[in-house]
């Protein structure tokens, strides 16, 4: 925004000999014509245009210039966006025609205005006011010659119209004057105040600055630096703009139209909540001095510019090769502040100062990294290069800078090696350790750990009750649907008996776990185990076939169609299996004992689930934990078809 000023004495001579009058308060040039007759054409006004320091010439930069004419109550507008970007060209030095540089009008009230006179060189200088263009009947005089002048114009009445224009002597006697100016004070109103006590600067969440600060009046901050500032007004009501501007200290200037692309070193404000106002601005490219201003019109015609600060722009810590002065591309920089109460430095921890420490260096051996001021230590760690270990300051003082470090080269060595690529790992350490500990206050993070949990928790209870009815997880719907035909048909279903027997001794075998298989669609859906006599029962569907599974420890496992095998009497089966002469493997024993451990376990797990459901429900709301609950239900509800399953297998002898 604002990169261009108006070229004091630029605006033409116009139609029947009017001279223009400038009115920087609104950025307007005025020819007022007292006829204009009929078929006049072709008549023309000139003025030029200057960019200022707020222009870097990095990028094309665009302004808009609105002209109109009024006659009467007619007006006939028009307006032109221009766009302006710097191109390189051999120095050409010109003559300077006229002493004056730039006049800004830096403040207007009911009573009073303040003017900032530029000058190219050291000269006297008086402003001739009045209420007319030809009535500048008052006049005030700088004391001695100055580059850099103020005027106050002091007795003023409200909501009038005033003129002005400045004249000075060059060192050749000639009197210089300027074209006319106009401003209008302020009505009669309480006018914005700013409470400097509150500004707040920070960067990068890095408070710079703070209500309790000490210091306030400069701020040290690397080149192309973000920041952000928050300030208090008073009677803001009124406020119709605001907005921050950073410029050098030395430059003034006359403002134009504000452009349509933001500028790096001016910004509206915009109000975050009642009488509080933030912006954000980027330090120039170009170290320096600059000064933040906070400028302010309210809809009373108060016209109001107010320094916040200082602005020590530096350049970015940066570490050079000694011998070749080339930048050093991933150098560690381990970063401590001074403690004054121990005398000691301390290192900078990244959840307090908000910045990444340790950092390491871009390309170009840079370090971007933003402090308060204070005096700090850096430790520099480069492979191929002796450590290093720098203290330094930064405050408002000639060499409170972000250093410079030259590193000297050192001889391989492994050990160099080892440190260096140790500490890269101590570095992904601390990182991991930090990132988990920020995650630790995060309330989505509390609902996602507490959600994980609960899922696994609810899960390793279904996986209990699937191993206490030896079901497979797959086979749990057709289990629950041939249960309930089972229990539709009621114990007058069809029965499948039999007894299990050693192949060799003939001995019944208890303790086996007997399978019944749906043939049709390959799916458990019934499990029990033979009792002391090695007898087994199954209720059974007649529209289907079956296979059975016999598995024992000790034994092979065996598969008995049931189309294929003969029953005894009451239609039981006699079925014989054989000793397995290969013992179970490691893995095949660990799986064993973890179906057994987790099937024991089940009540355990469901009284956990239900407690941890229960715990999410109130915490996050129970929509979250619905789903969990439903699974949680549908696991009591297998654990009692389990239970009504036992009862009606005693029944079946």
């Amino acid at each position: 925004m604002d990169v261009v000023d108006y070229v004091l004495g630029s605006a033409s001579i116009t139609y029947n000999d009017v001279a223009p009058i400038f009115e920087p308060a609104n950025h307007k040039i005025i020819w007022r014509l007292k006829g204009f007759p009929s078929q006049t054409k072709n008549k023309e006004v000139t003025f030029s245009l200057k960019t200022n320091s707020n222009y870097n010439g990095k990028k094309k930069a665009s302004f808009k210039v609105t002209a109109n004419a009024r006659i009467g109550d007619s007006k006939v507008e028009r307006d032109i966006t221009t766009y302006y970007q710097y191109a390189k060209a051999a120095p050409i030095k010109t003559p300077i025609t006229s002493p004056f540089s730039a006049i800004t009008l830096t403040s207007i009230s009911e009573t009073e205005a303040k003017i900032s006179l530029s000058l190219n060189g050291n000269y006297p200088a008086t402003v001739k006011y009045g209420l007319g263009p030809s009535k500048l009947d008052q006049s005030i005089s700088s004391i001695g010659k100055n580059q850099d002048q103020e005027f106050t114009l002091s007795n003023l009445q409200a909501n009038t119209q005033y003129y002005f224009k400045f004249q000075t002597t060059d060192e050749s006697k000639k009197v210089w004057e300027t074209e006319l100016f106009t401003f209008e004070t302020a009505t009669i109103s309480t006018k914005p105040q700013i409470d400097l006590n509150s500004l707040i600067v920070s960067s990068s969440n890095q408070l710079l600055t703070t209500p309790d600060s000490k210091q306030k009046n400069v701020l040290v901050m690397p080149e192309d630096t973000n920041y952000e500032i928050r300030i208090k007004l008073k009677n803001y009501q009124s406020i119709k703009d605001i907005k921050a501007v950073l410029k050098n200290k030395k430059v003034l200037g006359i403002n134009s139209q504000d452009i349509t692309e933001p500028n790096i070193n001016s910004t509206n404000l915009e109000q975050s909540e009642p009488g509080i106002f933030i912006g954000r601005l980027k330090t120039p490219s170009n170290p320096g001095v600059y000064q933040v201003s906070l400028l302010i019109t309210d809809s009373n015609g108060n016209v109001i510019e107010s320094k916040l600060a200082d602005v020590k722009v530096t350049k970015n810590l940066t570490v050079l090769d000694q011998s070749s002065k080339s930048p050093i591309e991933k150098a560690r920089l381990t970063l401590s502040v001074y403690n004054p109460k121990t005398n000691t430095y301390d290192l900078i921890p990244e959840q307090v100062r908000s910045i990444q420490n340790p950092s390491y260096t871009n390309g170009q051996g840079e370090s971007h990294v933003v402090l308060p001021e204070g005096k700090y230590k850096v430790e520099v760690l480069s492979i191929g290069f002796k450590k290093a270990v720098v203290e330094f300051e930064l405050g408002p003082y000639e060499e409170q800078d972000y250093p410079t470090i030259y590193l000297e080269k050192a001889p391989f060595s492994p050990l160099t090696v080892f440190e260096y690529y140790g500490s890269i790992l101590q570095d992904v350490f601390q990182n991991t350790k930090a990132y988990v500990s920020g995650l630790s206050n995060s309330i989505r993070f509390f609902e996602l750990n507490a959600i994980v949990a609960t899922s696994i928790l609810i899960f390793l209870t279904l996986l209990s009750i699937t191993s206490r009815l030896h079901i497979p997880l797959h086979s749990l719907p057709e289990y629950l649907r041939h249960w309930s035909k089972i229990q539709a048909l009621g114990i007058k279903s069809e029965k499948i008996k039999g007894r299990i027997f050693d192949q060799v001794s003939g001995e019944t075998l208890k303790e086996a776990d007997i399978y019944l298989i749906d043939l049709n669609k390959n799916k458990v859906v019934d499990h029990t185990k033979t009792n002391s006599q090695g007898d087994f029962a199954f209720l059974k569907l007649v529209s289907s076939a079956y296979e059975i599974d016999v598995l024992k420890d000790g034994y092979e496992p065996e598969t008995f169609f049931e189309s294929d095998i003969k029953s005894i009497g009451l239609g039981g089966y006699l079925l014989n299996i054989k000793r397995n002469t290969t013992s179970r493997t490691l893995r095949q024993k660990v799986q064993l004992y973890a179906q057994k451990t987790i099937s024991i376990v089940f009540e355990g797990l469901l009284i956990i689930s239900a407690v941890f459901e229960f715990t999410l429900g109130y915490s996050l709301g129970w929509s979250k934990a619905f789903p969990f609950i439903m699974v949680s239900m549908i696991s009591v509800f297998l654990w009692l078809t389990h239970l009504s399953h036992l009862r009606s297998i005693r029944n079946i002898f």
